[in-house]
């Protein structure tokens, strides 16, 4: 019997799908390979700030633009990421503020 009346059923993910980076899944994703920019800070010497991610720490985002590499503190800033397949996500930097290896079991977006 199909569940088509039901409105608790929600259809089922394909694997591309699950394992794909989305505005709302972005937080438990990794983030070094993406494009990033610091969208707002409390330093205004970091807003505008625009690379690719190069490493990460529970406390630091590692952005390079080619010529230099900066070191941008997570809880101070709040970043917008460029998607794999399209699209930007804004993220709060208190919401990434974890080790990488840690943020899928505390976020919860």
């Amino acid at each position: 019997m199909k569940n088509a009346g039901n409105k608790n059923h929600k259809k089922m993910k394909s694997k591309d799908e699950r394992g794909m980076i989305t505005k709302e899944n972005i937080a438990k994703h990794e983030l070094i390979g993406l494009g990033v920019r610091v969208k707002n800070s409390a330093n205004r010497d970091l807003m505008g700030i625009k690379g690719i991610v190069v490493f990460e720490t529970k406390s630091i985002l590692q952005i390079s633009n080619g010529a230099k590499t900066f070191a941008v503190p997570k809880a101070a800033c709040a970043f917008e990421f460029e998607l794999p397949h399209g699209g930007r996500a804004s993220v709060e930097g208190k919401l990434i503020a974890y080790r990488p290896e840690d943020r899928p079991k505390k976020s919860k977006k």
